[in-house]
């Protein structure tokens, strides 16, 4: 469950997934003895901005910590997924098609999948190259920059960067900044705003291959 659920993020088809640890836990539950226990939070965001959170104490004496992620992954999945049966008995190929097809469609409204589903879609259908990057900030410990970089045809060169506060500007926020510049660069000579276009028109006028 763990390595499907990691595998559906590196593909972008999961728009955050963050795991949290504190111990001692501070829990209603391990109250009365808070050092025998550690709570374990996963948190995913979809494509869709469906955010779905959920949380376990373990005992660390009796538990390991890879038990319980694996109870927890296992959960989230079978939420993403509940709608399409068992998640177990698919391959990754086929819960990578039903997540991308929940979200994006060639005849759906380029506003309402938003830009960065936008982006997603057209990198899925070779329009250009798509990258992320994550970077430590080298003059604050508590900022990060946020990098986009495209590249593809018609000499399409791009690169976005934003600085955010770890603590008060979520990774996903700032993605879908970055991805909402980027649709409007790319999409700058269209006489029509890109955001009132299908998917399919988009394709066209990019000239996807």
């Amino acid at each position: 469950a763990i390595q499907c659920l990691q595998q559906l993020h590196d593909a972008e088809l999961i728009e955050s997934l963050e795991w949290e640890y504190e111990y001692p836990s501070s829990s209603q539950y391990a109250s009365e003895d808070p050092d025998l226990y550690e709570q374990i939070k996963v948190s995913i965001q979809t494509l869709d901005q469906e955010t779905f959170t959920l949380s376990q104490d373990r005992n660390a004496k009796v538990f390991s910590r890879k038990l319980l992620r694996h109870t927890l992954a296992a959960t989230v999945m079978s939420h993403i997924f509940r709608n399409h049966g068992e998640w177990s008995t698919m391959t990754i190929k086929e819960m990578k098609r039903l997540v991308s097809r929940s979200t994006t469609t060639n005849d759906s409204n380029a506003e309402t999948l938003n830009a960065l589903q936008c982006l997603h879609e057209l990198r899925d259908a070779r329009c250009f190259d798509l990258s992320w990057d994550f970077c430590a900030s080298p003059t604050s410990d508590t900022t990060e920059i946020v990098r986009l970089s495209i590249t593809g045809n018609k000499s399409l060169d791009i690169v976005f960067e934003e600085t955010r506060d770890v603590y008060q500007n979520s990774k996903s926020s700032a993605k879908r900044r970055l991805a909402t510049m980027a649709m409007d660069r790319i999409m700058e000579h269209s006489t029509k705003d890109w955001k009132s276009m299908t998917m399919t028109e988009v394709k066209e006028i990019i000239s996807c291959t």
